[in-house]
């Protein structure tokens, strides 16, 4: 499945950018992302005619915090730069589009590791392994549900928000790559946890399969048998340099904060049992002061207003799309004071209406 991958590799192993300079750290951020992210979908930007500096501006991005092949962006920054594209575009499927364009070795030396791997297997075992490098907030797995078929699983950690049109992005430009070189019925279908942007048959049509929303998991199903394939094209020795590089920039990178995370999950949880936690109550339950966790959150990136409206957007599409209660009880539950504040604020996470997300989401499954 990787045997054309690693072919590519030995054409361009020498055009790796990622060996000069250590990782650009990005102080005082709980979570943050390769700008290589960005920067891979940017370069599709002059053939798909589209205005790169429009849509940073848009998305509030100046090019040199994307400057160099090391360097570091906020996490949230990656779903406001996709979100930007699509409001610039009006393309919801712009995704699948920027897909087909994508360059070999976007992701510097973490792709081509991927792409020098013995088999699948050990491809997204490289994968999981060095995930950081790429994004503080993705985990890599396989599942082997049975002895036929196999998933490989893209998760976000404490289910943190991503864009939808990434995850979508990511899923086809794997595909494009990879799908030439299988047997024939050896990809049994894509899974989404989020509702479609576009019309159904389109990502059929591109994906050449069975496309699933509102799933469970973000993933790629295939035949199991795919896994141990051993790629006889990949270069043992490159692998080796190139891993011992990766582990380096891996090092590099700051430690995984926890105290976000912890902010988080508590208003997560409080949420979730339809409870209207303020800024005071949540610095209380953290045993600080409330001045000391905004500078906190502040230090690390975010703030009290951020995180409570990330925690709401990935609740109210949960909710939507995987319960029967109505918009008014949705927005309730959420804390919103009155059925008007929780459309308007649905409509500026999705661009679409709740009745519209829903029924795209039921309409993929009926």
């Amino acid at each position: 499945m990787v045997k054309a991958l690693a072919t590519l590799a030995k054409h361009r192993a020498s055009a790796i950018q990622c060996y000069g300079g250590p990782v650009q750290r990005v102080p005082h951020t709980a979570s943050t992302t390769s700008a290589l992210n960005v920067t891979a979908v940017i370069d599709t930007f002059e053939q798909l005619d589209i205005d790169g500096p429009r849509v940073l501006a848009l998305a509030g991005i100046t090019e040199e915090e994307l400057h160099g092949p090391n360097a570091r962006i906020p996490a949230g920054h990656e779903i406001k730069f996709w979100e930007a594209l699509a409001e610039h575009t009006g393309d919801r499927l712009v995704g699948l589009r920027v897909a087909e364009k994508i360059q070999v070795g976007s992701l510097g030396a973490y792709e081509y590791l991927l792409r020098n791997s013995p088999s699948l297997r050990a491809a997204v075992e490289q994968g999981a392994k060095f995930a950081r490098v790429i994004d503080d907030l993705t985990r890599i797995t396989i599942v082997e549900p049975d002895q036929h078929t196999a998933a490989v699983r893209h998760e976000r950690v404490d289910a943190s928000p991503q864009a939808t049109f990434a995850v979508e992005c990511l899923f086809a430009a794997i595909l494009r790559l990879v799908k030439p070189l299988l047997p024939n019925d050896s990809l049994l279908g894509v899974r989404f946890t989020h509702a479609p942007n576009g019309e159904l048959s389109a990502y059929q049509a591109h994906f050449g399969c069975p496309v699933a929303f509102a799933s469970e998991y973000n993933e790629i199903v295939i035949r199991r048998s795919l896994l141990d394939m051993h790629v006889q094209a990949a270069d043992p020795a490159l692998s080796r340099v190139l891993e011992q590089h990766v582990t380096q920039m891996l090092q590099q990178l700051p430690a995984e904060d926890a105290f976000v995370q912890r902010a988080r999950s508590v208003l997560g949880q409080a949420l979730q049992r339809n409870s209207d936690i303020s800024l005071e109550q949540l610095a209380q339950t953290l045993h600080m002061s409330e001045r000391t966790l905004r500078r906190r959150l502040e230090e690390h990136g975010t703030s009290y207003k951020n995180l409570l409206d990330e925690l709401r957007r990935e609740l109210a599409c949960h909710y939507i799309t995987r319960t029967n209660q109505s918009f008014e009880e949705t927005g309730a539950r959420l804390g919103f004071a009155d059925i008007s504040a929780f459309y308007r604020a649905f409509k500026r996470w999705t661009s679409t209406t709740p009745a519209a997300y829903r029924a795209q989401a039921r309409g993929r499954s009926g």
